[in-house]
């Protein structure tokens, strides 16, 4: 059992960089961990297409810029969630052009060739791995601070899922997600963790945000999960992978936990606003996904490898409504759809094509409120939780 180190800053004097860089020299310099000609891999969460609920890119660049200075070599690497259309994600959120402006290659994860490998424990035995996680000298784990519904809270060990092929993340989602993230820790190091809290999100993608300016970093993702959970007020042991790595002694109970600012202990968790943000998952839900999941196996392979996914999360999760009777035809919500899901003057969203992206965009643009949020969360009613709406 290891005690680990933690550093962190929530200052908000500092910028992202700035906060990137302190926590790097606290934990010995990028150099500790990348050595020159060394390739690196760096995950981040590109979930889907809103910045909100993804990783900052303020907190690649500083990365990057460290393992570049060490002689190393860096590459991005990324899958969308289950639902969402990788290669769109990452135009939305405009990360092809950011690689560009720091000179990575970033690559997505679902054109890539795939090694299985094989598990010792849980029902899961098999996952395809991309070559090129396998072939990496080194892997920095750059997660986004989140609530989730499945899983109570979404940080490092959760972020390692976008590196399986998603007919193995069915698998895991089907079978048993929290051991199924346990083992991907094992199986895949992550070598440094880097947690991007500066904005963080009642769920996994719509959801309220609260600015908490947070940026912590550790050499275990155990340890920065546990970190993260206990500055946020969240019983650990009530997220089922960070309860595993507990019990199977991967992370002691205490850990080293260093302040760019100030001394450790201190509570800096927000006291009244974060409320709903540790509060606990529903059951029903994840039994509800747990289900979906199970049914998507059976159902891919009888489609020869469609998915039903993408449209149970449209039609009854949050999705975009047209009403015909307030639409004047202006043409707004075309010109910003970047999968032509909308046609007018026939007034209809094509829910085919909307379904792989959801980003809403339709919804903002709108000024005669004809198109509006529809779903599980009544989001239309709490217009914050939709970031274009903001």
């Amino acid at each position: 059992m290891r005690n680990n180190t933690v550093v962190y800053s929530s200052s908000s004097e500092l910028s992202v960089g700035e906060k990137v860089e302190r926590i790097l020299s606290e934990m010995g310099g990028m150099s500790k961990f990348v050595k020159p000609g060394n390739l690196v891999l760096i995950k981040p969460n590109f979930v889907a297409p809103f910045a909100h609920a993804t990783t900052s890119l303020e907190v690649l660049e500083a990365i990057i810029d460290a393992v570049k200075r060490c002689g190393g070599r860096p590459v991005i690497a990324e899958s969308a969630g289950y639902e969402f259309d990788t290669e769109a994600t990452f135009k939305i959120l405009g990360a092809y052009e950011f690689a560009r402006k720091v000179g990575v290659d970033l690559i997505n994860l679902d054109k890539v060739q795939y090694k299985s490998v094989r598990l010792t424990r849980g029902l899961v035995r098999e996952l395809k791995i991309p070559k090129l996680v396998l072939d990496a000298d080194l892997l920095i784990n750059v997660p986004k601070l989140k609530r989730h519904s499945l899983t109570g809270m979404t940080i490092g060990a959760k972020n390692l899922i976008g590196l399986v092929h998603r007919e193995s993340r069915c698998r895991i989602h089907c079978l048993g997600l929290e051991r199924g993230i346990f083992e991907l820790t094992k199986l895949i190091p992550s070598h440094l963790v880097i947690v991007d809290g500066t904005v963080i999100s009642e769920s996994a993608v719509f959801g309220a945000q609260h600015h908490l300016n947070l940026i912590v970093g550790s050499d275990s993702v155990y340890a920065a999960d546990l970190f993260c959970c206990r500055f946020l007020g969240v019983h650990a042991r009530g997220v089922g992978h960070i309860r595993l790595s507990m019990d199977d002694g991967l992370i002691s109970h205490e850990f080293t936990a260093i302040s760019t600012e100030v001394k450790w202990p201190s509570r800096e968790m927000p006291e009244t606003d974060l409320k709903e943000f540790v509060s606990k998952g529903n059951r029903l839900v994840r039994k509800v996904y747990q289900l979906m999941y199970c049914l998507e196996i059976m159902y891919s392979r009888i489609m020869k490898g469609r998915s039903l996914i993408p449209a149970a999360h449209f039609y009854f999760g949050i999705r975009p409504w047209l009403d015909r009777n307030a639409c004047n035809d202006c043409g707004a919500c075309v010109t910003v759809c970047p999968v032509n899901a909308i046609t007018i003057p026939e007034r209809k969203i094509d829910a085919s094509l909307c379904m792989r992206l959801r980003c809403m965009k339709c919804v903002s643009v709108c000024s005669r409120g004809a198109i509006r949020v529809r779903g599980r969360k009544a989001v239309d009613a709490d217009r914050h939780a939709i970031p274009y709406l903001s």
